[in-house]
């Protein structure tokens, strides 16, 4: 097991005369206290901090030049999960060699969008790499903004989405019952510079609804150490967008009852109440009227 844990203090003084320290007198209220002997007369105490890892996803334009809703998706996976979901997502790779880009990676736009295959074909392996990813334990937070239901056309919807996706992460990282802290990675062209901005100032002030700072560090663009991870939120964030298109399409193609199909499937790994309601926690909508009623 793989254990991403930073250290966020270290202390070191004499048995003799000297006492164990609390994580508050170590200037941290979470996290873990690790004590190691060095010597009979020294001990080391280390204070870590286990974390979820969050991957950070669109899909659609963040701009008002179509009607198409943007959703912005965070995908979390506990560090304990972390190897698994690399090991599968590799497996993946390899499965589904046909549809690696130059960069070694698989791009749900690219198969999509692609003239090589013929739709039966699309569905049949991209049917086959969900079922793949549902054997990985990770969380969605997603925002799906409805472009034609907005008047003010001067809105910066990336921002708004990440906003939700702050707040619904920070209070899903509080309700979990634990002191884990989220480090979010992102794909370099993902609005860089506004995620970046969006980003320390919700930290430095917290919104409307949060004040607390659940998250280490600043975004990760493109660290290829963790990338790999990085495909799991893709096929995740196409998938809520194509879904909820679907539902308010006419004629459906086999792709939109892929989709349809596919994303009950995923349902408990949205953030969710106690009575399943995803809409407003796993999935929130903006504006507030064009919120649908999503279940798990």
């Amino acid at each position: 097991m793989i254990i991403i844990a930073r250290i966020i203090s270290i202390d070191l003084y004499f048995m003799s005369g000297g006492r164990k320290k609390g994580l508050k007198e170590l200037g941290c209220d979470w996290g873990f206290l690790y004590t190691i002997k060095l010597h009979k007369r020294y001990k080391l105490n280390l204070v870590l901090c286990l974390m979820y890892l969050g991957y950070l996803d669109d899909s659609g334009q963040s701009s008002f030049g179509d009607a198409e809703n943007f959703c912005l998706s965070m995908t979390l996976i506990h560090e304990h999960e972390w190897k698994n979901a690399y090991d599968l997502i590799n497996k993946l790779r390899m499965d589904f060699i046909e549809f690696l880009d130059q960069s070694q990676e698989i791009h749900m736009k690219d198969i999509l969008n692609s003239k090589r295959y013929d739709i039966n074909h699309k569905v049949e392996k991209l049917s086959q790499m969900y079922k793949l990813i549902l054997e990985i334990n990770f969380k969605i937070i997603s925002c799906v903004i409805v472009k034609p239901d907005i008047e003010n056309k001067e809105l910066k919807l990336n921002e708004i989405a990440f906003t939700r996706l702050f707040e619904k992460t920070s209070l899903f990282l509080k309700q979990n019952g634990s002191n884990d802290k989220c480090i979010i990675f992102c794909d370099r062209e993902k609005n860089e510079e506004d995620s970046h901005r969006c980003f320390r100032r919700l930290r430095l002030n917290g919104s409307k609804y949060v004040k607390e700072d659940y998250f280490i560090e600043d975004i990760v663009f493109d660290n290829g150490n963790f990338r790999i991870c990085l495909q799991i939120a893709d096929m995740v964030v196409v998938l809520i967008r194509r879904y909820i298109k679907a539902l308010d399409k006419e004629n459906l193609n086999e792709l939109d009852q892929m989709f349809l199909n596919i994303f009950p499937k995923f349902c408990d790994k949205f953030d969710m109440t106690s009575d399943g309601l995803i809409s407003g926690y796993g999935i929130t909508f903006y504006p507030k009227s064009s919120e649908k009623e999503i279940r798990g």
